[in-house]
């Protein structure tokens, strides 16, 4: 019995020895792809870098922190299933003049719109990039939310266009300032990989990396990809008012 122990702690210490070389394999292939940008493109990353820090607003100046949390009556770790960040709340109604030219991948907006029960953000994205042309309706950010439109199968991870996030009357531009750029667009990586999966809200907490919801997919992100977590005031789900005032965000682009 004791070899048999043995032998199972062993083989349990060299499957975790494997996961963790493939972990480390992934971070290492994803940070080529990262370092192997061109000198170009590296000089507009530097650049929005320089923007990024230039700016200084303070979270509570911009939206009182009275504003910010689930309203009266809404158990943030019991939600109903009609409640969720995204636009399950109903189509955005407003117009927001946020701009996107220090947007970098990685980057996450948090937008209002109306009065959800989960707090005054009601919906989170992140940034991509890659066929963003400057063009408001070119694709620019990745999003889990349910369908844009009744019927156009969308109720999953997918691309967004900039546009879309014009139609709030609040957006926000975060970044993680405690990591620097490649970790950022290590964490767009992750989220790529997660396209097309299926978008869900009840039942899907944060240890689940099978199904999504807008704020989830950026926590998730930034946990594996740079050991942060986003999440202000921790418990099963995430919302987007947490990833905007937890202390690894800060503000960069505004719009209203």
């Amino acid at each position: 019995m004791k070899g048999k122990f043995q032998k199972f702690l062993v083989a349990s210490s060299f499957i975790a020895l494997l996961s963790g070389f493939n972990l480390v394999n992934y971070a290492f292939a994803n940070s080529e792809v990262v370092n192997n940008e061109s000198k170009e493109v590296k000089e507009v990353l530097e650049q929005k870098e320089t923007l990024k820090q230039s700016v200084n607003i303070d979270k509570y100046d911009l939206v009182r922190k009275s504003e910010l949390g689930v309203k009266k009556g809404y158990d943030k770790d019991d939600p109903k299933p009609d409640w969720a960040p995204g636009d399950s709340f109903g189509s955005p109604k407003g117009t927001n003049n946020i701009s996107f030219t220090a947007f970098a991948p990685g980057d996450i907006i948090v937008v209002h719109d109306g009065s959800p029960p989960w707090g005054y953000y009601r919906h989170a994205a992140v940034w991509d990039g890659t066929y963003y042309t400057g063009s408001l309706d070119s694709y620019a950010f990745i999003e889990a939310n349910v369908e844009n439109q009744p019927g156009d199968g969308q109720s999953n991870v997918h691309y967004s266009t900039a546009r879309k996030f014009r139609n709030y009357d609040q957006a926000v531009g975060l970044y993680v300032y405690t990591l620097e750029q490649q970790f950022r667009t290590l964490a767009r990586n992750y989220i790529r990989n997660q396209l097309g999966e299926p978008y869900k809200f009840v039942g899907s907490y944060k240890s689940d990396d099978s199904t999504w919801y807008c704020s989830k997919l950026a926590w998730k992100a930034y946990y594996e990809m740079g050991n942060r977590d986003l999440d202000y005031d921790g418990g099963l789900y995430v919302y987007p008012d947490d990833i905007y005032q937890d202390g690894d965000t800060k503000i960069f682009a505004t719009g209203s």
